[in-house]
């Protein structure tokens, strides 16, 4: 998920009890904002400036936020992919060099999820959406990636990723590719809103019996 210059990289969406269409999703790949540079270094190779930081989404024709799961391979703005399917968390990356990462760290992201992703969106600076990333990087690759470059943003992850004892992780899904070429990254993301909406109401219908009103939340990404 590296992003050079132009070159973005992005990561996964969470679908948290919801019914959706399981194949067939439809990526454009949308700028980092916000974000800041940082120099990321994979298994002590040549460090590359990249953007940190939101990674943002056109998922089926609806503009999504999201972050990055996988640092290895590159995308590049407004590229498109129409072979990305749902999958668990903790089951993605299912082809990247350090996937699947498995439950421990899909709980450690749904945690900095929780706790960061709010302020990642409403920071204009860029700084806690970047730190974000960093700090989902460095679960995933651990000791293999060294972030350097901007000495905020790397102090901030690290306070992240020691402050989230007792913080209840948000359920979330990840966006995969389906294994055929062209191979894309793959993202944590948001609910959507409309398939978390339409599963709510299967659940509900069988409790709507005497109900004269139905209160709908928005949720943004």
């Amino acid at each position: 998920m590296k992003i050079r210059s132009l070159q973005f990289g992005i990561l996964a969406i969470g679908l948290v009890g919801a019914t959706s269409a399981r194949a067939g999703l439809s990526v454009t790949i949308e700028p980092v904002m916000p974000n800041q540079i940082v120099d990321i270094s994979l298994y002590g190779g040549s460090a590359i400036g990249v953007y940190a930081g939101v990674y943002n989404l056109m998922l089926n024709g609806v503009y999504t936020h999201s972050f990055c799961i996988d640092v290895f391979d590159d995308v590049y703005v407004g590229e498109q992919f129409n072979n990305y399917i749902y999958s668990s968390l903790a089951a993605a990356p299912p082809t990247s060099a350090h996937g699947p990462m498995g439950p421990a760290d899909a709980t450690i992201i749904e945690k900095l999820w929780t706790e960061y992703f709010p302020t990642a969106l409403s920071d204009s600076s860029g700084k806690t959406a970047a730190a974000l990333q960093v700090a989902i990087w460095e679960t995933l690759v651990g000791a293999n990636i060294k972030v350097s470059g901007n000495d905020p943003v790397t102090s901030l992850a690290t306070t992240m990723l020691g402050s989230l004892t007792g913080v209840t992780p948000t359920g979330l899904e990840a966006i995969v590719n389906d294994g055929t070429s062209p191979i894309g990254q793959s993202y944590v993301l948001v609910p959507e809103p409309t398939t978390v909406f339409a599963g709510a109401l299967l659940l509900a219908l069988p409790l709507a019996a005497g109900v004269t009103r139905v209160l709908r939340r928005n949720r943004t990404g």
